[in-house]
């Protein structure tokens, strides 16, 4: 069921903010001239979709899209966007199905936004998610053996995490860099991991 509804979340969001995951790994990056938080590389990648939001695109008349929610408005914070938004796909250690979430934020230093724009990308894959849930029927409906599932049996298959990629250190003993939620979790960037990490 989630390799199925895999495919059908990158059906429902356009084919231009899909960032590339090229021979089982993927490298997020931070292209601020000044970042010195500028690369994650994440190995042992399959089955997995990357988006980007928060870069400009060309549409398919190819025509600059700077804002991917004009939509919006453009009061702060309101169009707080997460660096990017991963859905993997896995048969876990018991046999279950799983899907989980990764939304990934990069910081190179301390900024009082990161739990926003982490909660805001939360927010739009949460709305990614029940989009694709509630076309996925529509879309399978004629799939021979196809056993549809209500949303929340979906839903009860979903794992979700919060990831900080930071060159500043997480909180410690009273001198915080980066402040995270309990649900929040911080991985030093410039480095090379692999997927499992990022998912214990």
């Amino acid at each position: 069921m989630v390799f199925e509804l895999l495919k059908s979340i990158k059906k429902v969001v356009l084919e231009r903010y899909e960032w590339p995951v090229r021979d089982k790994r993927v490298e997020l990056l931070e292209d601020h001239p000044d970042a010195t938080c500028q690369k994650l590389t994440i190995k042992e990648a399959e089955n997995l979709v990357v988006f980007k939001f928060d870069r400009a695109v060309k549409d398919l008349d190819g025509i600059l899209v700077e804002e991917p929610f004009p939509f919006l408005s453009a009061e702060p914070p309101v169009r707080s966007k997460c660096d990017y938004i991963i859905f993997h796909a896995r048969i876990d250690h018991k046999g279950r199905e799983r899907l989980h979430v990764l939304v990934c934020n990069m910081k190179s230093k301390q900024r009082s936004n990161m739990g926003d724009q982490l909660r805001a990308g939360r927010i739009l894959a949460e709305f990614i998610m029940s989009t694709s849930i509630r076309c996925q029927n529509h879309w399978n409906s004629n799939v021979s053996g196809y056993v549809a599932l209500s949303s929340s049996e979906i839903k009860a298959m979903i794992d979700w995490r919060d990831i900080a990629i930071t060159s500043a250190a997480p909180a410690t003993k009273g001198r915080s860099k980066v402040k995270l939620t309990a649900r929040e979790k911080a991985i030093e960037c410039n480095k090379t991991y692999p997927l499992e990490r990022l998912l214990a």
